[in-house]
């Protein structure tokens, strides 16, 4: 966890259940966008994903996945199996603050960041390039 938290991710919220309503609560309103953001259980990443989205509007789509939406999909399952398992499932955010231009066009550093971070980390709950297989925790 130490290692996401230098580089700039910091704890915004988590999953529940509240009144049997599957949700996740934010400790303010986050409005940047081109984010990262990370799931994390008892201090293991389980998942590192990126939008162009706010993190409120890229959490609804797990919340209320359509079955056509594989990774919102299956990621509501895993998100909701470790919820009922009694785990907290915490919410890790990391704002593209950084001004940063190649040749005058702006450089989007969450998007730039994810591949490297998935590959360093090696979330479990990541699929790994195009063979699909899912990563294996790395204990950081």
């Amino acid at each position: 966890m130490n290692k996401l938290t230098e580089i700039g991710f910091k704890k915004v919220g988590k999953w529940s259940f509240e009144n049997s309503s599957f949700q996740y609560e934010l400790h303010e309103n986050y409005t940047t966008k081109n984010i990262l953001y990370s799931f994390v259980i008892e201090n293991e990443i389980k998942y590192i994903g990126k939008s162009i989205k706010t993190i409120s509007q890229r959490l609804n789509g797990y919340r209320r996945p359509n079955i056509s939406q594989r990774t919102n999909f299956r990621l509501n399952n895993l998100i909701i199996e470790k919820l009922r398992e009694g785990k907290e499932v915490e919410i890790y955010l990391f704002e593209d603050n950084a001004e940063l231009n190649y040749k005058g066009k702006k450089i989007n550093l969450s998007a730039g960041l994810e591949d490297n971070l998935i590959a360093e980390f090696l979330p479990e709950w990541n699929y790994l390039g195009k063979n699909g297989k899912l990563g294996k925790q790395k204990k950081i």
